[in-house]
């Protein structure tokens, strides 16, 4: 379902929860994004993923990075399998760094321009300096339907900006991210994506399940602050 329990909510956004070191440092950086999927969380740097949170039974959370990342074999900040407390998430925190450069290295020879663009897009239209001008709000990347076998960059709220005084004028918006001209055509062209989409529109019980995935994950990222409007 791609949302948030209440327990891993809670755990992010109450001053004594043990991942609220990390929210607020999400809140402050802006390089870094958070997705939600389900029952863990995803934060990228330029498109690729430096920290995945699990929800566990019990108090704690898996944490981790893909060491594969570290085609340049930097030495690896000390980072905790596991989050239980506060000291755990302030660990991880502090590891940001190292792991960005990690990242950088990564891309400087295995460039993925779309996913960086996509998180770009996101942060655009989220949380800069202009959000509150933007007509749309980013719920979501790199998104999969089970049913139709549909792929998507983005998924989105369209919320036009002039006409915000209710929820009610809200849409649902798919975003396809291109990369050059050469990325239009093929299996992968904007044919493709027009036919995937109109293949979720149409199946009524895989439409109405995204549109509730969108509205929880638009008011979750609210809830957490990581939205301006």
């Amino acid at each position: 379902m791609r949302e948030l329990s209440k327990k891993f909510m809670d755990d992010l956004l109450e001053p004594e929860g043990i991942l609220h070191p990390i929210l607020i440092q999400l809140q402050k950086d802006q390089t870094l994004m958070l997705a939600i999927r389900d029952g863990f969380i995803n934060i990228y740097y330029r498109g690729g993923s430096i920290l995945r949170i699990k929800e566990q039974n019990g108090p704690s959370y898996s944490s981790f990075f893909d060491n594969r990342y570290n085609k340049s074999g930097r030495e690896m900040p000390i980072t905790p399998p596991s989050i239980k407390n506060q000291d755990d998430a302030k660990d991880w925190v502090t590891s940001f760094l190292v792991l960005k450069n990690i990242m950088d290295d990564f891309l400087s020879t295995y460039s993925k321009d779309e996913r960086e663009f996509q998180q770009l897009v996101a942060r655009e239209n989220n949380c800069s300096s202009i959000s509150n001008e933007s007509d749309y709000f980013i719920s979501d990347i790199e998104v999969s339907e089970s049913t139709s076998g549909a792929r998507f960059d983005m998924l989105a709220i369209k919320w036009q900006a002039t006409k915000r005084r209710s929820g009610h004028n809200c849409r649902i918006a798919f975003i396809e991210m291109k990369y050059g001209d050469g990325a239009l055509g093929g299996k992968a062209g904007l044919l493709k994506h027009l036919k995937d989409m109109d293949s979720l529109i149409t199946n009524k019980v895989s439409y109405t399940n995204k549109l509730h995935v969108i509205q929880n994950q638009f008011n979750q990222l609210d809830q957490l602050g990581l939205l301006k409007f």
